[in-house]
């Protein structure tokens, strides 16, 4: 019985997937597009709310999906993203400094 949270652990990461991944990436995007932006910024975005920013990009990527790639999705590096994400300074997300983990979400499918 020791080994259940590890067991459990490793299923919790293994069963994120790529929608649930989209929804994070989307939220915490948009925590810091709002936190970061200065108010002149702030008066051009077509949203007023995370909520609101969240349904704005949900709209885009339906738009985009037709001519997504097909990639092999690795929730452990999804998982990494998001995490780094949320910690990430507005310093860094102003600059697209984002984390590398989230350069390993979307591998080329090699099939």
């Amino acid at each position: 019985m020791r080994w259940a949270p590890l067991l459990l652990l490793m299923g919790l990461t293994a069963c994120y997937t790529e929608p649930e991944y989209d929804e994070d990436y989307d939220e915490v995007f948009c925590e810091h597009m709002l936190s970061c932006s200065d108010a002149a910024v702030k008066e051009v975005l077509p949203y007023g709310d995370v909520d609101e920013c969240v349904d704005y990009r949900g709209a885009l990527i339906l738009d985009e999906d037709a001519e997504a790639p097909i990639c092999a999705f690795d929730p452990s590096a999804a998982r990494d993203c998001i995490r780094e994400m949320r910690q990430m300074s507005c310093e860094a997300f102003e600059g697209s400094d984002y984390p590398s983990a989230c350069d390993r979400v979307c591998a080329a499918d090699e099939d």
